[in-house]
């Protein structure tokens, strides 16, 4: 019989996929599993990243898989890009390979799917560097609203600020604006720009 945890881990990884993208999941459910459990929760997650499923290479990076990470390198030109992201954070995180942090930018400023594009602004923010801070800058000017939101709280988070918006109403402001509100492109980058400005502002100051 199935012992509670993995019962536990089954419902998160393999549960209903709408509801595991709507609310999350809680990775830390495999570190619940006996050391059986986890070889075999290994290799089911191998399989599952295969099928696209993003949430079994974050899986796997919580198990801290040595046997997934020659296959992930494998099968990551081949992968969906929210997979290929999970990857390279994978083995920039694990691994230390930094060259996939080139890969992690591209889709962070050219994946058509926001939400590869807002994952990769939340989750740069693991990586202190010039060049991420580079790239999450230029990630202000996205089109979509809810990436320009997350790369602004990254970067407050690596200047070692609060990582709220909310605490900075001129740089909330100049983000709201949007084509989806029928503002002009042009405009829209003006006030964008004008957000970066102020952020290189801030930034200049200690955090408090």
């Amino acid at each position: 019989m199935p012992s509670r945890e993995w019962e536990y881990f089954m419902e998160n990884f393999f549960g209903d996929p709408y509801m595991m993208w709507h609310d999350g999941i809680d990775v830390t459910a495999v570190n619940r599993l006996s050391e059986e459990e986890k070889k075999k929760a290994e290799d089911m997650l191998i399989q599952e990243m295969y099928k696209g499923n993003y949430f079994a290479v974050q899986g796997l990076r919580e198990l801290r898989s040595k046997k997934a990470i020659p296959v992930m390198k494998q099968y990551l030109n081949e992968a969906d890009p929210s997979v290929q992201l999970e990857i390279c954070i994978t083995l920039v995180e694990q691994e230390g390979e930094m060259e996939y942090l080139d890969i992690i930018f591209a889709l962070l400023l050219n994946c058509p799917s926001y939400y590869v594009r807002m994952t990769a602004a939340i989750e740069l923010r693991k990586f202190n560097l010039p060049s991420v801070v580079e790239a999450l800058f230029k990630a202000i000017l996205d089109p979509d609203y809810l990436v320009r939101y997350h790369a602004v709280e990254s970067l407050l988070d690596i200047h070692g600020f609060e990582p709220d918006i909310t605490l900075h109403d001129d740089i909330m402001f100049e983000i709201t604006f949007s084509e989806e509100d029928d503002v002009p492109r042009e405009e829209c980058l003006l006030h964008h720009e004008r957000a970066v400005q102020l952020l290189k502002e801030l930034f200049s100051r200690p955090p408090p």
